[in-house]
């Protein structure tokens, strides 16, 4: 059964691979939005050296950071599933030896590696020798760093098989991943730090599990987190996996009879 895992994250990691010019076009238009963002905040911080307690290097850091790990979490499986919702290919889909939700949990750890080596990782280079970034991250905070984004994968996969599912009801996916998109971005510290929203919205934010897709790594990272709320960044992390896994049960357990009814 482990092979069978193993030939899905390989075969998703290596189909990517084939789209070369696309992949190439995902880098330079990261590399292009951090930019234009780096851009404006150097106007913003002529006048001043720290904003909500962050300097200018800091804040370049953060935006490569950000706008990297983001090609993760923003897109991923729900459009696959989405496609193959309405073109009936779910039906297939169903009757693998293997579970639709193990299947396109490998089929996500594919995408996560893929996109860490190919778009990732190139982006976050070009962005610290364009800018001269420079770098000095403790060896506590990379592994803590790593421990969060671990958490942050199986989050973001609940999520998008969450949207996914919808598609069953929707019959178009399109639109999803558009919002899916635009929640992501903006309620998981990609736009900008947290502490730079009003309270009220902070407040929200904190009710929800996206802050942790983006803005809690990277703050781990950058060393801007105490002990304690490295704890708390854990615990609600672990909260949230439980709770989305239900929910995501749940739906499936639903969703998947409208496809009997559909004649599947």
């Amino acid at each position: 059964m482990f092979r069978n895992y193993l030939a899905i994250i390989r075969a998703e990691f290596y189909r990517g691979l084939n789209y070369k010019i696309d992949n190439l076009l995902s880098i330079v238009n990261r590399i292009i939005e951090v930019s234009v963002l780096i851009f404006i905040w150097k106007a913003i911080y002529e006048n001043q050296t720290t904003i909500q307690g962050m300097d200018l290097t800091t804040l370049i850091l953060y935006y490569a950071l950000a706008y990297s790990l983001g090609h993760i979490v923003q897109w991923g499986i729900d459009e696959n599933m989405g496609f193959n919702i309405t073109t009936g290919r779910v039906n297939m889909e169903l009757l693998y030896p293997i579970s639709y939700m193990k299947y396109y949990f490998c089929y996500k750890i594919g995408h996560v590696l893929r996109q860490l080596f190919v778009i990732v990782l190139p982006t976050l280079l070009v962005l610290i020798l364009l800018f001269q970034i420079p770098l000095s991250f403790e060896i506590s905070r990379i592994f803590l760093f790593l421990i969060i984004m671990l958490f942050t994968i199986i989050i973001s996969f609940f999520i998008e098989f969450i949207f996914g599912l919808i598609v069953f009801y929707t019959t178009s996916s399109w639109g999803l991943q558009i919002l899916k998109s635009a929640l992501i971005t903006i309620l998981s510290g990609a736009l900008a730090p947290l502490e730079f929203f009003p309270i009220w919205a902070q407040k929200i934010m904190n009710l929800l599990p996206f802050q942790d897709l983006v803005y809690s790594p990277i703050m781990t990272l950058l060393g801007m987190n105490s002990s304690h709320e490295i704890i708390t960044i854990l615990l609600r992390q672990s909260v949230w996996m439980i709770l989305l896994f239900v929910i995501t049960k749940l739906l499936f357990n639903k969703a998947i009879k409208k496809v009997t009814i559909y004649g599947g």
